[in-house]
């Protein structure tokens, strides 16, 4: 796959499924932290459960219907098939709350890097992003402007299981 076999496209409730897929995929890959009780046991079962919840598909249906979040929610898609998705979801203070999440076999490959530019053009709010501290996409963010802000804290799932988190903002294009 090539950056220009990749054809970036508005989300629609269609492809609910398979985007939730991949942000439970990716949980699933990025996301273990043993020293904060996160074992690829607990994601599996309980935070990143495959298959999918309905819960969870509806709720990526109720996103992209909100008018405020209309046409910022995007799949990258390359021969037929959905490859990665940026979320975007409008915060109470206006803001676009992001996440970038890209299939297995598609890592590494410019498709992160694609759906991103592409949400940042279509975008005239800030945009920000809370990902695990340890995550390597953080590099991807800072590449298109992002900025830690504040201490890195710890995301509580419950009373004993967290993981390190640090929030990143992009300011809003002028």
């Amino acid at each position: 796959m090539s950056d220009g076999n990749i054809i970036v496209r508005v989300a629609t409730k269609d492809d609910a499924v398979r985007v939730q897929e991949l942000r439970k995929i990716g949980w699933q890959d990025n996301y273990v932290y043993p020293k904060g009780g996160v074992t690829p046991e607990l994601l599996r079962d309980k935070l990143a459960i495959l298959p999918l919840p309905q819960e969870d598909v509806d709720h990526f249906v109720k996103m992209i219907s909100h008018l405020e979040n209309k046409g910022k929610n995007l799949v990258a898609v390359c021969n037929g098939e959905v490859k990665g998705v940026v979320f975007h979801d409008t915060l109470d203070s206006g803001n676009g709350d992001i996440g970038v999440f890209v299939d297995r076999d598609s890592r590494g490959k410019g498709v992160g890097k694609k759906l991103l530019s592409e949400l940042i053009k279509v975008s005239d709010k800030q945009l920000e992003v809370s990902i695990f501290a340890l995550n390597k996409s953080r590099g991807l963010y800072r590449e298109y402007g992002f900025k830690e802000v504040g201490e890195e804290f710890n995301h509580y799932f419950d009373d004993s299981v967290y993981l390190p988190v640090q929030r990143l903002v992009r300011k809003a294009s002028v």
